[in-house]
């Protein structure tokens, strides 16, 4: 749900989520290999997101019902501060 209204590199999810690199990117590029997400290089980093345009009219209603359902949910809130706080940490 992270990914799905920004992107986000495995560095950063790596500290939001609390997990090693190695997991991190296993799961980002099976995402990626069926479409579910886009990814851009900058620079040194790759960047993804979720890859709303390629979706499924199916696979959209999902997602939008998952988003409806889960908005305000204490996790989801909790990872989106994680990772404005990780953001905010880099420009420093």
């Amino acid at each position: 749900m992270l990914l799905v209204n920004q992107e986000a590199c495995v560095s950063e999810l790596m500290e939001v989520f609390d997990m090693a690199q190695s997991k991190i990117s296993f799961h980002l590029i099976t995402l990626r290999k069926v479409g579910f997400l886009l990814s851009e290089n900058r620079g040194r980093w790759r960047y993804y997101g979720v890859n709303t345009a390629e979706l499924s009219s199916k696979n959209s209603d999902i997602l939008n019902l998952l988003l409806r359902s889960l908005a305000g949910n204490k996790l989801i809130v909790k990872d989106q501060r994680a990772l404005a706080a990780v953001r905010r940490r880099k420009m420093v």
